[in-house]
């Protein structure tokens, strides 16, 4: 039996965390506001986190705003396994995704 930790934080503040992290992670589309949280959005289906996915269709417009901050900052040296990559693309390019229907 797994004990999940409960977070120190949640909702808005989590996100805002979560967002900054996922710059680090070599993931990140930085090409756009839209384009970032299309990538994190793949990325946390990828990694099976809804709360995550949920947060961002619960506050879109907080979420890319935040996202526009982040596309200024620092690029990571960080290159993700090229495995695991191929397997972020197909989640990016995954049609409904890709057009921003979130889920």
């Amino acid at each position: 039996m797994s004990k999940e930790r409960k977070p120190k934080t949640e909702g808005l503040t989590w996100l805002s965390y979560s967002l900054a992290s996922f710059n680090g992670t070599g993931y990140a589309d930085k090409s756009g506001s839209e384009e970032y949280l299309k990538s994190y959005i793949a990325y946390k289906k990828m990694k099976r986190d809804t709360v995550a996915i949920n947060l961002v269709n619960d506050n879109y417009e907080t979420a890319y705003e935040m996202a526009g901050l982040l596309l200024n900052a620092k690029d990571t040296s960080k290159k993700p396994n090229y495995k695991k990559y191929a397997k972020f693309q197909s989640y990016y390019y995954e049609g409904d995704l890709h057009n921003l229907t979130l889920l």
